[in-house]
């Protein structure tokens, strides 16, 4: 019966590491870009998963910013009208001269691991999806601190919010 037991606990044991491996690897293993990406307020840029450059909130000001609202429905939530000042996602893919021709999708992605996937059209819709840095007149604030950014994926269309993306770290053109 002594056995028995310690086989369980061997089985268990590399059960563990497996998923804690696996864990490890879906995350990227990037846990340094994750904290530089919160810290230094930054958005990594890739096309096809190589590296392009870095948006900084210096970059994001300098672009045109656009005040909007919605009425933000979710998590149970009673519906709420929510003020954000943002920038068009779009506009960000211009400024770091990346052609959209012949490509199909843009990958948001966040600190947390979540991503929402659109497609180049969805995009290129004006005035629809943002990357808001203020909510309420407030800076979005960072993860560690109880926020929802230092960068949002808000879709101002999107009825209940389950497209937007909180902590965006990473925006991916392919």
């Amino acid at each position: 019966m002594n056995k028995s037991f310690v086989r369980i606990g061997l089985i268990l044991l590399v059960l563990s590491l497996i998923f804690a491996t696996t864990l490890y690897l879906n995350m990227g293993g990037r846990l340094d870009e994750r904290i530089r990406s919160q810290e230094e307020m930054i958005i990594f840029i890739k096309v096809d998963g190589e590296f392009i450059g870095e948006l900084s909130f210096e970059d994001i000001q300098q672009l045109k910013t656009h005040e909007f609202d919605v009425i933000h429905r979710g998590g149970g939530r009673p519906p709420e009208n929510k003020s954000f000042v943002g920038v068009e996602l779009e506009s960000i893919l211009e400024f770091k001269e990346i052609d959209l021709t012949n490509r199909e999708m843009v990958i948001v992605k966040a600190v947390d691991g979540f991503s929402s996937t659109f497609s180049i059209d969805e995009v290129k819709e004006n005035g629809r999806m943002f990357i808001v840095y203020k909510e309420d007149g407030q800076l979005l604030g960072k993860r560690a601190y109880r926020g929802t950014g230092p960068y949002r994926l808000v879709i101002k269309d999107d009825f209940f919010a389950m497209r937007w993306v909180r902590y965006v770290m990473e925006i991916e053109v392919k």
